[in-house]
């Protein structure tokens, strides 16, 4: 069995050895003159091609702006404080409303005073009011605005 050992460690040192040697030759060759000349300029439109560093740069803080702006809390309409609504001086004896609608209305001074609300001292001689309107067209509640 040692000769055969010998024989195939003698190929394989033989056949490095020649692998080796095709490689040194290969290295000494280096490519044509014309493949040569036709990679450096695919490498010159290539970076001709390539974007500048501040636009991406740019993109990015675009991008990081938006997200600020959309995190940013949002202002909230002020909605005006108001009395608890008190029903229509009419309304009894009325069937209950199930639906209907709200109506913003301007009410003297005085048809406020009628209702028992307290009248305040402004300049305006009218008071902001929200009716409520039922589904058969009668008023069933009034409600002032402060």
């Amino acid at each position: 069995m040692m000769p055969e050992q010998s024989r195939e460690r003698k190929r394989a040192v033989s056949l490095s050895d020649a692998l080796r040697a095709l490689a040194d030759d290969a290295s000494a060759l280096g490519p044509s003159p014309s493949v040569e000349a036709a990679l450096r300029e695919e490498l010159r439109l290539r970076a001709r091609r390539r974007r500048p560093v501040w636009v991406a740069w740019g993109a990015a803080l675009a991008t990081c702006a938006a997200a600020l702006v959309l995190m940013l809390p949002r202002p909230t309409a002020v909605r005006p404080t108001s009395q608890s609504l008190t029903p229509w001086y009419y309304n009894q004896g009325l069937p209950p409303a199930r639906q209907g609608g709200i109506v913003r209305v301007k009410v003297s001074k005085s048809m406020a005073g009628s209702f028992g609300v307290p009248v305040p001292v402004t300049n305006s001689p009218d008071l902001t009011a929200d009716l409520f309107i039922g589904e058969d067209g009668m008023t069933r509640a009034i409600r002032f605005v402060k």
